[in-house]
């Protein structure tokens, strides 16, 4: 076997792959936290995240128990209310307003002698949710006039063929539908729809309790879960969803250096939980923005307070220094368990791959050098190309590292490690960078020109080491990605975006990861692909972890989160000519990978931006227009490619 290395091939698949499991873990090992039941908090007028209240302050609540099996309760305050500010952004321009109501979400799609039956229901008053273990379900919904209501109740009971059954529990008459087993009935102002009817006698009480404390509550929506539901069903969606992940990574096997390193984290993540208590959610919809805040406390003392306390955290101000190009950015800490955890995930070969113990040794000491230069601060952000270049963009990344010169020398090798080619082949074209107080390497390659098509930017990958950063471009035009990334010049950072800055001067100081997304700003590429005005908005998220639990806040302003959300919602599902219907248990196409499972990649190719391999011709990319517009015009970059943005008067 060759002892050289090609871009794409598994060494490097592993490197990202590392990379970004590093960053599920971190966003994972911080779980939710909430915010304080405050009165002066005024729930219409949030345009970033507030400072975090105290973890010891809760929500009111109920004071009938909640049953042992309750996994999660759900309080919406006023549903109708609450589809007025969302739902218009989803419908066509020009719907009714009348339309744009959670009563009208409910009769959509029922036949219509069933719609009037909604009517009986007063959307603008409380909905509960009380969801349960394996999936059980109960809802609450507030009636208008409990006589009339019980009269339709009764009628479409009959309708239906339910059978009646008298509930002792709850001294009330209950129908079980004939075709769905649910059961209905009517208790005072609430008319309950469950799963199953224990659930409903062991939800009903604590529900009907809660009901004049969601009249009154201070925000939209209010959620709380117990104990239970963070070492059940929570605990089991995340080992449930870890195992999707890495199925088709292991390629189907179980056993390995690749299933042991695994199972190790699995194991770790699962001893770390236990002390992990109650979970208090809300959140507040605006006119124009809205503002979620979850809270997991943690009981003193506990495996989980022990990891929240000791758990790294810094300002999040290191957004500001993403390019003032990006379209979002993460700041994270990690602790220093968790960059040996990386090592080791690059190092460790896939599954079935033979590597000869010299070939093993190296790897070893290329990934291990570098690791140990790393100190745990890392910013991630991502830029894209303007619409005429039809580059694809590139990834970025910021390490913070304990000398300069071991992260060079390691950063170096370790390029030249992954990058070379079999004996006897030219190596590929790796040039030398020099910055003042800084120097790195970029290697960039031509893409050949298709016919009837202007020129790509060359890609490739560059890294530079200045003041105690790596920095590393990968993608298209890394050589000036690089250089513009570890600028010292504030024109070239994101803190030029007044707003930006005041949203990220908004979030708690103390944070293991912060976050913004802001693709569609002047300063992108994005709004004039799209062909539309630039949307001056954004998503920031902030997670602080304390010995007393880990508080995750988050602003969101409401018309680019619909932009991003829509796709998902309203896009349908495609499937290849000739396929079976999706499968009625699972909702997914036959043979479709199971949720959260990372898609297959053709063989040799990284997750990601794509690398082209020397002397290998790639397609090049073609911007899409979105459905409706026109195509982007596209022209031969004047003079060569650049990065173009657009220039700002002093004083912003």
């Amino acid at each position: 076997m060759d002892e050289r290395r090609t871009v794409g091939d598994p060494t490097e698949r592993y490197l990202w792959i590392g990379l970004a499991v590093v960053v599920v873990l971190a966003a994972g090992g911080a779980a939710w936290k909430k915010h304080r039941d405050n009165k002066k908090h005024h729930p219409r007028r949030h345009h970033a995240v507030a400072t975090v209240p105290s973890v010891a302050a809760k929500l009111p609540e109920p004071k009938v128990a909640p049953p042992s099996e309750l996994a999660l309760e759900i309080w919406v305050k006023s549903p109708d209310d609450l589809a007025q500010k969302v739902l218009p952004r989803l419908l066509p321009p020009g719907t009714p307003k009348a339309l744009a109501t959670f009563t009208m979400m409910m009769k959509n799609g029922m036949p219509p002698d069933h719609q009037k039956d909604i009517d009986d229901l007063d959307f603008g008053k409380p909905l509960a949710i009380a969801i349960f273990d394996a999936g059980r379900f109960v809802s609450a919904a507030t009636v208008r006039d409990p006589v009339n209501a019980k009269k339709t109740v009764e009628a479409y009971a009959q309708a239906e063929g339910a059978l009646r059954e008298h509930s002792d529990a709850l001294a009330v008459d209950m129908f079980k539908g004939a075709k769905t087993g649910r059961y209905l009935t009517l208790i005072g102002q609430q008319v309950f729809l469950g799963s199953d009817r224990a659930a409903v006698e062991a939800a009903a009480p604590r529900l009907k309790a809660g009901w004049p404390i969601a009249s009154t509550q201070a925000h939209d929506v209010v959620a709380r879960a117990p104990r239970t539901w963070v070492a059940g069903p929570f605990a089991q969606w995340a080992e449930q969803s870890w195992l999707a992940w890495v199925t088709p990574q292991l390629g189907g096997q179980t056993t390995g250096p690749a299933k042991a390193l695994f199972d190790e984290i699995a194991q770790a993540a699962k001893a770390t939980w236990p002390g992990a208590e109650d979970v208090d959610m809300i959140l507040d919809v605006g006119d124009q923005s809205a503002v979620a805040t979850a809270t997991l406390r943690a009981q003193p003392g506990s495996a989980f307070a022990k990891f929240l306390a000791e758990y790294p955290t810094r300002s999040p101000d290191a957004l500001l220094e993403a390019p003032r190009d990006a379209l979002g950015g993460i700041a994270l800490r990690f602790p220093a368990a968790w960059l040996e955890t990386a090592r080791r995930f690059m190092t460790t070969p896939p599954p079935g791959t033979e590597i000869p113990a010299d070939l093993k040794a190296k790897t070893e000491a290329a990934f291990g050098q570098l690791g140990r230069v790393l100190e745990g601060e890392v910013l991630l952000t991502s830029v894209a190309d303007p619409p005429q270049s039809g580059g694809a963009g590139a990834s970025l990344m910021r390490f913070k590292v304990r000398d300069d010169e071991g992260a060079k020398k390691a950063t170096k090798e370790l390029i030249a490690f992954m990058v070379g080619g079999p004996p006897g082949t030219p190596p590929p074209p790796i040039a030398p960078i020099t910055i003042e107080g800084g120097a790195g390497e970029a290697m960039e390659i031509d893409i050949p020109v298709q016919p009837g098509t202007p020129p790509l930017p060359k890609a490739g990958i560059a890294w530079v080491v200045r003041s105690g950063y790596l920095y590393v471009a990968r993608g298209s035009s890394p050589r000036l990605r690089v250089l513009r990334f570890a600028s010292t010049a504030s024109e070239d950072k994101v803190a030029t975006d007044g707003d930006i800055k005041a949203r990220v001067g908004k979030l708690p100081r103390n944070v293991a990861l912060a976050l913004f997304m802001a693709p569609f700003r002047a300063d992108t590429p994005l709004p004039a692909a799209l062909q539309a005005p630039p949307l001056a908005q954004a998503i920031t998220l902030a997670v602080a972890p304390t010995p007393e639990g880990v508080t995750v806040t988050g602003a969101f302003d409401l018309d680019l989160t619909v932009e991003m959300v829509k796709p998902m919602l309203m896009a349908p599902q495609q499937l290849p000519p000739g396929a079976m219907p999706p499968d009625a248990a699972s909702g997914m196409p036959p043979g479709a990978p199971p949720p959260g499972a990372a898609p297959k990649l053709p063989p040799g190719m990284a997750p990601g931006i794509p690398l082209p391999m020397p002397g290998k011709p790639q397609a090049p990319a073609t911007p899409k227009s979105p459905p409706g517009a026109a195509a982007p015009p596209v022209a031969p970059p004047p003079g060569g490619y650049v990065l173009p943005l657009p220039k700002r008067p002093k004083d912003d």
